[in-house]
């Protein structure tokens, strides 16, 4: 049994590269080496000098993630490799038990971020599209700005014009710690209205019900939280919890992104909605009726005396707790020098560096 592994993005790739590699026998090695098996020089260095291995084991193939940079697999929030492998273990394990439990999001078909957004620009959904900072930028419509891929912080950059404010904006944000392979471009898609407001709308999935959350109102294009406080906005929102006006669109929508439960963020253009991002593990300050309702929906008949065993790889726990930590030392890394740029010395270096730009 043989792996036919291909480039998505091969025209991306330099001269000469073979963009797609079989993996015969027991596995192959794949990185920026000259050694591994799959070689994929990478004059960025987002393709670790060893960065996976794919091996055989039994009748499937195991993805090994053994870089520093992190592999992905299908846009996932976080890395693959252990934490990805461990939750479709216990997915399987449950699985197994179908007529006593309720899975949702299934790890392997869930779309993060990118993949998302790819795939709704595809499918002609979006008028918009988002990239990663290591494929060829000449197609970017501008306006468009950078944000963290797996984080929910929003835009790190104002709208950028143009091409050159783009690469400053890059170079910009690697200086305050974030890495190419955390960073999405996207395209600016103006959905504001003939009264220059924009609107962003919320909506859950519960299994199978979609359930509309809030409407927020705001001049600003970055809508993070809303800042209209008005008998018309209110009015308006209580209009669209009470009609649920796109729930069919969005049992599409949810369908496309394989997610079972989760928060769709997205805004209307004309007839058409404009989604940002899907939250899969969204926070909720208070629960709602309907959300009650529908996470009690959701229950099976069972007898809570009965217990269901899972086992979990030992192994993989170790190397889930390295990459956490991991993790948690490159946030910490960033929020250091995010305190160094904002010191008094740091503030000064940049208003003599502007003195000097502008005497």
């Amino acid at each position: 049994m043989s792996l036919i592994l291909t480039l998505r993005n091969a025209e991306a790739a330099p001269e000469g590269v073979a963009t797609s590699f079989t993996v015969e026998g027991d596995g192959a090695l794949i990185g920026r080496s000259k050694n591994c098996d799959w070689n994929l020089p990478d004059s960025a260095n987002i393709v670790s000098s060893r960065h996976a291995e794919v091996r055989r084991d039994g009748e499937t193939w195991v993805l090994k993630d053994i870089s520093t940079n992190g592999t992905y697999l299908n846009g996932a929030e976080e890395r693959m490799a252990s934490e990805h492998r461990l939750a479709a273990s216990i997915w399987d394990q449950l699985a197994v038990h179908a007529s006593r439990v309720r899975l949702l999001n299934d790890p392997r078909r869930v779309l993060g971020r990118y993949e998302l957004l790819t795939e709704l620009a595809r499918v002609g959904w979006n008028s918009y599209r988002a990239w990663r900072p290591t494929a060829d930028l000449s197609a970017v419509r501008f306006p468009a700005f950078v944000r963290a891929e797996r984080e929910h912080t929003g835009a790190l950059t104002p709208l950028l014009p143009d091409a050159a404010a783009l690469r400053r904006a890059l170079l910009r944000v690697r200086l305050h710690g974030y890495r190419a392979a955390e960073l999405l471009i996207v395209e600016f898609c103006d959905t504001s209205r003939a009264d220059g407001l924009f609107r962003k709308y919320s909506a859950f999935v519960v299994g199978d019900r979609v359930l509309p959350r809030h409407l927020f109102v705001s001049a600003n294009w970055h809508l993070k939280k809303p800042d209209r406080d008005d008998p018309a906005t209110a009015c308006e929102q209580d209009a669209y919890l009470e009609a649920n006006p796109h729930r069919e669109a969005l049992r599409r929508l949810f369908g496309i992104a394989g997610i079972d439960y989760g928060r769709a963020d997205y805004s209307t253009m004309g007839e058409s909605l404009q989604v940002w991002e899907i939250n899969t593990n969204p926070t909720q300050l208070r629960m709602a009726e309907r959300l009650t309702e529908a996470f009690a929906a959701l229950d099976v008949s069972a007898d809570p005396r009965e217990e269901i065993a899972v086992s979990l790889d030992p192994a993989l726990l170790l190397t889930a707790a390295r990459e956490a930590r991991a993790r948690r030392r490159v946030l910490r890394q960033r929020e250091l020098v995010e305190q160094a740029l904002a010191s008094p010395l740091a503030q000064s270096v940049r208003r003599v560096a502007r003195m000097l730009r502008n005497p």
